[in-house]
């Protein structure tokens, strides 16, 4: 019954049933992937934040890599000494 009313096709009772539930099985369907996707966005915030703090410790090795290279060579450079028979130029 609508308003009062008698329907006239019982069927369409049993069809507004079906789609109301399937419209509750959507939104709650819905709801599920948005929240499945704001864990994904979380989950890569994260991964760019560590990615972002592996990059920044990798270019300080490269710079210690190098600064000790340069000292290496500054200490090879004086231990050695030179040839005093050798010319400079």
């Amino acid at each position: 019954m609508i308003n009062g009313r008698r329907l006239l096709r019982p069927h369409l009772d049993r069809f507004r049933a079906a789609l109301a539930e399937c419209r509750a099985d959507l939104y709650a369907l819905d709801f599920k992937h948005q929240c499945a996707i704001e864990d994904l966005h979380r989950e890569l915030e994260q991964t760019r934040a560590d990615f972002e703090a592996l990059k920044t410790v990798v270019r300080a090795r490269h710079q210690a890599e190098a600064e000790l290279d340069r000292l290496r060579a500054i200490r090879a450079a004086t231990t050695t000494g030179r040839d005093l028979g050798m010319r400079l130029h």
